[in-house]
């Protein structure tokens, strides 16, 4: 697969919940993000080419936000049976100018310094 990515994306020290804002059902965990998409691990596989109205949660109030909503359309999806989970990337789409700050500023508290970006 050729990478198309942009922007470096970002392992996460802690795993931020994601639902599916239309449902209320809870989709999987972020595990890694950038402004331009994100990972995300689930028990299910995400239909490839679908967009998602998203909603991500903080475990805290972050610039005044303990959730931020966001569209993005699932780009792919890769089982790994020894673990029964799912990760699926997912471009984003539609964010909200004010939720870009938002986003950075979760990267940048959430971030695991400790990252090796050969792994993304």
């Amino acid at each position: 697969m050729t990478e198309k990515r942009r922007e470096e994306r970002h392992h996460l020290v802690h795993y931020l919940q994601i639902f599916d804002r239309e449902s209320g059902r809870e989709i999987g965990n972020l595990v890694n993000i950038n402004t331009g998409g994100v990972m995300i691990v689930s028990g299910e596989p995400l239909q490839v080419g679908k967009s998602y109205a998203l909603r991500m949660e903080f475990p805290e109030e972050l610039m005044g936000k303990t959730q931020m909503d966001f569209d993005a359309e699932v780009r792919w999806v890769k089982q790994d049976p020894r673990f029964g989970l799912v990760a699926n990337g997912l471009c984003s789409i539609g964010i909200p100018t004010e939720n870009i700050e938002v986003l950075k500023y979760v990267i940048a508290f959430y971030r695991d310094d400790e990252e090796d970006p050969t792994k993304l």
